[in-house]
């Protein structure tokens, strides 16, 4: 189900916003672990990766409603 999954490849901030926006599609999900420890880039990438994916007209849904998207 997860396609999108930076932090497999890397632990700093520019890294996960740039992975991120490279590789999100129309109906992408991401997977950040922001709450740990040692996660804090992943916590200020995300208001980044966020504002990037919306000026490029992204929508944010929960995973329930992109699965019905996908089935339709």
């Amino acid at each position: 189900m997860v396609d999108v999954e930076p932090d497999t490849y890397g632990l700093d901030v520019d890294f996960f916003v740039e992975y991120t926006l490279e590789n999100t599609k129309s109906g992408s999900i991401i997977l950040l672990h922001p709450f740990c420890e040692t996660c804090s880039g992943q916590r200020e990438a995300i208001s980044k990766i966020i504002d990037e994916l919306k000026t490029k007209g992204y929508q944010f849904v929960t995973v329930s409603e992109l699965l019905t998207y996908k089935n339709k």
